[in-house]
């Protein structure tokens, strides 16, 4: 049983929690005892929900507007109405802005500093737990793992861990931060282990890895995982020897491995053979075998050394033989009778009146005076080797695998310069056309075409759709514009644009249709929307004209080769107002002729006037910043 007393004592904490949750305007808090210590050292209690500990001090909060910046060590109350309070509690930096009035947007904190967005809009907070956030401007900068990074044009840029880079002119192989001058295609990554920190990129054109080691390919070597300078050392089996011949540099060193290990020696004053170095110029300069020879008087079959003065300078299934007066076919030594001697496969046959067509040997055809040529080749299907058969190609040729002679259809012999083949017939292509695989004289020179298997004169009529042939009024200078027959001459560069003919120096053809040029070079034409604009000085986007600015080649370095899309045009109009001039532009709308373009149109004069271009106005925007001291622990 509780007694009374306990009884009311509950029942009064009840009423109290009752008032004070009135007083407080509705608000719930569950009520928390807060230590805070002050200068002194001396621990406090306070009500954690009336009351807040900042810079070692208790404030009261009840009802009020007040917050801490910082935290109970290092900190300062301030009016959330009146003031922002920007910190970053990693390192316990923390500020103070007073807020302007009026502001139409609400200005953004990164770690204790603060940025506006509304002066610049693509400004953003870079923020890692590793660094310290920063604001950068995305136009220009990067923000790779919390790391801001200049680059020119960030439509070119990418991140290599935490370092930004301009994939135009660097890379990143390895993905670990480490960029190397050069582009993508040019490097590749050292790799050893599985820890990317230790990996290296280089460039295979001059560089080497070894071991995940980058090397100098002119002046250092490896040798089994190790770097060594190759002018003092010398990869022998695997194995690092110093060039203690008495010729350092020498690129004549050879390695012999004598009983067991292995020695370097000058290759230029000896030879190794069989684990044996002798001198090489009275013991031999080559290796048989185990044994050593000359070269200029030995010739080695099956590691036997043999007379290459008497018994032959070749080999044929391992014995020598005479490489002028005979030839090896499969394993047998023949055309010792023969003027030419070669081989068809394992066949021997003599060249000079025979040919080896596929793996036949064919007795060589009759030239044009009936003596055996001895200028052949093979005719016919080289996918069915036993089609194939030799002709003369002086006085005939190959035609769709049909051998066809050189002499023309007037019986003058074409000269291999004028030759084509018509099917399987060969002729002069200089005074005959094939038209559907028949030979026709041409009568008419450059003006003859095919129609069917027949010819006709482009300057009497002209096809200008298929199946379709048209009188041609206008001669040679006729030419075909969709449909029909134009004056190619009526212009001094008559165009075709679409179904119609124009004047190249006055038009543009803009997707079929001419636009008229208005003083814009034709070099420097951009078709856009229903006209035409000066690239020089305009951008085109979505058939919209976005002029450049007063300095277009800063602008286009910074924008060109951007998407198309709200982006880019919200940074054409950014940067062109950032410049100050009175010639802000965004969507250029220029009169024209009789009509008057609308707000998507494209402008036809080279500028935009001040009368017609929107110019977007801006509120200049101040912060005060206050710096707050810390106070020492």
């Amino acid at each position: 049983m509780r007694s009374r007393a306990s009884i009311v004592g509950f029942a009064l904490l009840c009423l109290l929690g009752f008032v004070n949750a009135r007083s407080s305007g509705g608000r719930r808090c569950r009520r928390a005892v807060g230590r805070c210590t002050d200068v002194n050292g001396t621990v406090i209690n306070y009500d954690s929900c009336t009351q807040v500990c900042c810079g070692k001090e208790i404030y009261d909060i009840e009802g009020s507007f007040l917050r801490c910046c910082g935290d109970k060590s290092f900190g300062e109350m301030y009016n959330e109405q009146t003031q922002i309070c920007c910190e970053w509690a990693p390192t316990l930096d923390y500020a103070l802005y007073n807020r302007t009035e009026n502001s139409p947007t609400e200005p953004k904190c990164c770690g204790p500093d603060l940025y506006d967005n509304e002066a610049n809009p693509h400004m953003q907070c870079c923020s890692s737990w590793r660094n310290k956030p920063e604001a950068f401007d995305t136009l220009t900068s990067m923000c790779c793992d919390g790391r801001v990074g200049f680059i020119t044009s960030t439509a070119y840029a990418n991140c290599c861990h935490d370092v930004a880079y301009d994939r135009r002119s660097s890379s990143c192989p390895c993905g670990n931060g480490k960029v190397i001058p050069a582009r993508k295609e040019e490097t590749e990554c050292c790799r050893f282990g599985s820890s990317r920190d230790n990996w290296q990129p280089y460039l295979p054109a001059t560089q080497g890895c070894c071991d995940g080691e980058v090397y100098d390919l002119e002046l250092e070597i490896c040798c089994n995982g190790l770097v060594a300078n190759a002018s003092s050392q010398y990869c022998c089996n695997g194995l690092l020897v110093d060039q203690d011949v008495g010729n350092e540099g020498n690129v004549n060193i050879g390695c012999c491995s004598i009983a067991g290990s292995d020695q370097v020696y000058d290759a230029t004053i000896q030879t190794c053979c069989g684990g044996v170095l002798v001198d090489r110029d009275t013991e031999g300069d080559m290796c048989c075998g185990d044994a050593a020879y000359f070269e200029d008087n030995g010739n080695c079959c099956n590691n036997t050394v043999y007379d290459r003065n008497t018994e032959g300078d070749g080999c044929c299934a391992g014995a020598p033989y005479d490489l002028v007066t005979g030839v090896c076919c499969g394993e047998d030594v023949v055309g010792t009778d023969m003027q030419w001697p070669a081989c068809c496969g394992t066949k021997s046959f003599d060249a000079y009146d025979q040919t080896c067509c596929g793996t036949e040997v064919y007795d060589n055809p009759l030239d044009s005076r009936g003596e055996v040529s001895h200028h052949t080749r093979c005719c016919g299907d080289f996918a069915d080797p036993s089609t194939l058969r030799p002709y003369d190609y002086d006085s005939q040729t190959c035609c769709s695998g049909v051998i066809a002679s050189l002499d023309g259809q007037d019986g003058r012999k074409i000269d291999p310069a004028d030759l084509e083949c018509c099917a399987e017939e060969a002729m002069n292509r200089l005074t005959y056309l094939c038209c559907d695989d028949v030979v026709n004289r041409n009568l008419y020179k450059d003006f003859g075409r095919c129609d069917g298997n027949t010819t006709y004169d482009i300057r009497v009529s002209i096809f200008c759709e298929e199946g379709v042939r048209l009188p041609n009024p206008y001669g040679e200078d006729g030419i075909c514009c969709g449909t029909d027959v134009f004056n190619g001459a009526e212009f001094a560069d008559t165009q075709c644009c679409g179904e119609s003919s124009m004047d190249g120096d006055a038009f543009k053809c803009c997707d079929g249709e001419p636009r008229e040029l208005g003083g814009i070079p034709k070099d420097k034409a951009v078709c856009c929307g229903n006209s035409c604009i000066d690239g020089r000085d305009y951008w085109c986007c979505e058939g919209k004209a976005y002029w450049k600015g007063e300095n277009n080649e800063e602008v286009g370095d910074l924008i060109d080769g951007m998407a198309c899309s709200e982006f880019f045009k919200q940074s054409v109009l950014d940067r062109n107002a950032a410049r100050g001039s009175s010639r802000i532009s965004g969507v250029v709308t220029v009169p024209t002729t009789p009509a008057t373009t609308t707000a998507t149109e494209a402008p036809t004069t080279l500028a935009p006037t001040t009368e017609n271009t929107p110019v977007r106005r801006f509120t200049p925007r101040t912060f005060t910043r206050r710096t707050i001291p810390r106070r020492g622990r």
